[in-house]
């Protein structure tokens, strides 16, 4: 059961995501006056939560979850030039510690149906432009498979 500082701690990523794909979608940029300070919020929300319930274990899963979804995406991004960028790898932490405050389930949820939902949206985009070099904002992807993850897990 989540409480009031868990609600407003998903209500402050909810705003940032929307705020992030909308810049991404049209700049291809996920800037850190957004992705820091939510990160930040989002944190700081969750402790008070977990304060508040006297249970911290999902607070430091969240922590864990966050870590690990971001050095994963680092690790793409290190092999794959060009596949990610650097706002790519800091968005996949926050979203990461708000799904990991949930669950394991909801972050590997999210992150798989992220990049599904990328994929699928690289091949609708070369097969209607007949072009395979097209370049694709993934942070509106990243934010839609948090969402999903919620939804459905």
């Amino acid at each position: 059961m989540l409480g009031p500082f868990a609600w407003a701690a998903m209500a402050t990523l909810a705003v940032a995501a929307f705020a992030l794909s909308a810049i991404d979608l049209r700049t291809r940029r996920l800037p850190d006056v957004i992705v820091l300070p939510a990160l930040v919020a989002v944190t700081g929300l969750l402790a008070a939560d977990a304060a508040r319930a006297g249970v911290w274990w999902p607070w430091r899963r969240a922590v864990l979850c966050c870590v690990v979804s971001a050095l994963g995406h680092w690790l793409v991004w290190r092999v794959a030039r060009g596949g990610l960028g650097l706002g790519d790898v800091k968005l996949a932490g926050l979203l990461a510690f708000g799904l990991g405050y949930l669950g394991v389930a909801q972050v590997v949820l999210g992150v798989v149906a992220a990049f599904v939902l990328g994929a699928l949206a690289g091949l609708v985009l070369a097969w209607r432009s007949r072009r395979w070099d097209n370049t694709l904002a993934f942070g509106p992807w990243m934010c839609l498979g948090a969402l999903l993850a919620v939804v459905i897990a």
